[in-house]
Formats: C-alpha cells, structure tokens, sequence
C-alpha cells in the first residue's frame, strides 16, 4: 500500500495535480517477516512415510517440490518437453494461475532456470510419465488438453487449480495427525536442507529461481548460521586442540 500510495502521488506531482508528494514524509512501515514452517527430520520421516499410501499424482507432486525446491503452481505448470532425461535436468519456465480461469502465466521473476536431479528421481520420473499416458489413453475423448502436464487434472488432462495442492496437503496432514506444511513449506525444506549440507549459497539461490543471492541469505540466514556452527564443530575432527595445547 505504502508503495502504490507513493507512486500515485508523485505521478500527480508529475501532472502538476499536486505541489508535493505528501507520502515524501511518511515512514515506510517495517513487514515483519513470516515464519517459515520447516519439517525436522523426524516430521519429514513421518510425512513420507505416510506417503507412500497416497494416490500416485501426489505422492509425484510432492517429492517433486521437495526434490526441486520448485513453487507449487511451477509444479502445476510443469509440462513434459520440461524434462531431460539424458541430462537429468528439468527447465522450470513458467507457472499458474487462476484468474476467472487457471492459465500459465511466466515464473515469478520471468526467468527460466534449469534444476539438475537424481537419477533416481528422473527414473521416477519417467515411470510416472508412462504410468499417466495409460491414464490418459482409458479417458478417452474427455482428456481433451493436448498440453502434456506433469500433474494434470486426471480426467481432462487440463492444469489442476492451483489451489488444488494445499487443499490435499490440508486434509492429508490432519488425516495422519501430521505438523501442519503447506506445499511452499517443501520449497523451504529444499532450501534448508541444502545449506545445512553446505551447498554454495549461489547454487541453492540458482536453484530455487531467486534474482539475488541476497534474496536466498535474507531468507534462510539462520540456517545459515546454523550450518556455520555446525562446521565449527567440524573443526574437531580435523585437529585435537587440546593435544596441542598440551591439556
């Protein structure tokens, strides 16, 4: 609001409607930041545990963001020229949205960004890619859209709503008793998990599709520093300082 307000009255100024922008002497209120919501280890355990007695679109779905760090409705997106199999990369150019209608719409920052991933994974992959054309052959006429989504409405072939995945993720959570994620949340997890590991912040930023490095360090700082702390303690298995101090 802040910046829209600004930006409508220094556009008067500019048309002489106004002498001054009166936005000029207000403080730009500070956004307290939203608490990011990642699984520990134990929960991301139970969750994939659970998991594997879930239909086979969103068991897909869900190993893909947390395999990929990808935003949800880039996973609705997602279409099958996408992958390569040979290089096990998958190029994530575009998202969607629901305006009156779900249509694809350009990534956030409208860059595309190209996300290695396991050769297990693309294997996965490809079984679901074979086991969704089946799908589509027994649907007949009513699978309609010649788009070839990874993650498509199963009876037409059309996008799903991209609302679609935290509304399953919303019941099956409380269905297993599980902490509460939204699909965003595996994004996160990818992130977090990656850093902890001592992944160059430049590839975790890359990956994750952000304009800056800065981006990536602002948000996921106090993991970070928890990685820092960690490989201070890594510092022990390389030298005993007490050895050498004599103690």
């Amino acid at each position: 609001i802040f910046n829209t307000l600004s930006a409508i009255f220094t556009k008067a100024v500019e048309w002489e409607l106004l002498i001054k922008n009166p936005m000029l002497g207000v403080t730009k209120p500070k956004i307290p930041k939203k608490k990011i919501t990642v699984y520990e280890n134990d929960q991301l355990h139970a969750f994939l545990h659970h998991l594997q007695d879930a239909p086979p679109q969103w068991r897909m779905f869900f190993l893909f963001l947390l395999e990929t760090g990808a935003r949800s409705s880039e996973a609705v997106g997602m279409t099958w020229e996408k992958v390569n199999y040979i290089k096990n990369e998958i190029e994530i150019s575009g998202s969607v949205i629901h305006e009156e209608e779900t249509k694809l719409k350009d990534t956030k920052n409208e860059k595309e960004r190209l996300i290695a991933v396991s050769p297990e994974f693309a294997q996965a992959l490809r079984s679901w890619e074979i086991d969704l054309g089946k799908m589509r052959d027994k649907a007949g006429e009513l699978w309609g859209e010649t788009r070839r989504f990874l993650f498509p409405n199963l009876t037409t072939g059309k996008p799903l709503h991209p609302a679609s995945p935290r509304k399953w993720l919303d019941k099956f959570v409380k269905k297993h008793n599980l902490e509460k994620i939204t699909p965003h949340g595996f994004r996160h997890l990818h992130a977090s998990y990656l850093l902890l590991k001592n992944v160059p912040n430049k590839i975790v930023s890359e990956r994750l599709g952000h304009s800056s490095t800065r981006i990536t360090t602002d948000i996921y700082g106090h993991v970070t520093r928890e990685a820092d702390r960690q490989a201070a303690v890594q510092m022990r298995n390389i030298y005993s300082i007490e050895k050498v101090l004599g103690k």
